[in-house]
């Protein structure tokens, strides 16, 4: 996915795709992804890398449906189908007795520019604390927020 939206944005510039035609087909990746990200945390699970590089999409020309009227690629749009790919980083994480899902945790990992601030601050603590600084303390974060910070940097690189 991150070679194509590459591709869209030099599309764009060149005159050869409109912003709309774009945005209707980013629209449709997106929601993509953010099914496929709560699917997972329906489970429990956190991804922990979620970016353009980890989401693969179907043969299918996208670029024939931004080129349509509006009409016939909305019909078309369902053709375009997003998957979400390298889990090892993802992680299980534990309900309560409530079933409610502890997504509580200071595990840093994932691409350093779509991490959440919170994971960031973890990382740079854990840097401290390794250089003698005793002081400084590891605050947890939500592994479930940090995976819908890491959609929003997505979104934040398709339309920009």
């Amino acid at each position: 996915l991150f070679e194509f939206v590459r591709r869209a944005h030099e599309g764009i510039c060149a005159g050869s795709v409109s912003i709309v035609a774009w945005h209707r087909v980013a629209r449709r990746m997106f929601k993509q992804m953010v099914n496929g990200i709560a699917c997972m945390h329906s489970q429990s699970v956190a991804h922990f890398d979620v970016s353009l590089e980890n989401m693969l999409i179907n043969d299918v020309n996208v670029w024939s449906l931004m080129k349509d009227s509006p009409d016939e690629a909305d019909e078309n749009m369902n053709a375009i189908q997003l998957k979400i790919c390298d889990l090892g980083l993802a992680e299980v994480f534990a309900k309560d007795q409530h079933g409610c899902t502890q997504w509580s945790t200071i595990k840093t990992c994932g691409k350093r520019n779509y991490k959440c601030p919170e994971m960031s601050a973890i990382h740079h603590v854990k840097a401290l604390a390794a250089h003698g600084l005793h002081n400084a303390t590891v605050v947890p974060f939500s592994a479930a927020a940090n995976d819908v910070w890491c959609l929003g940097v997505s979104l934040f690189m398709v339309l920009v």
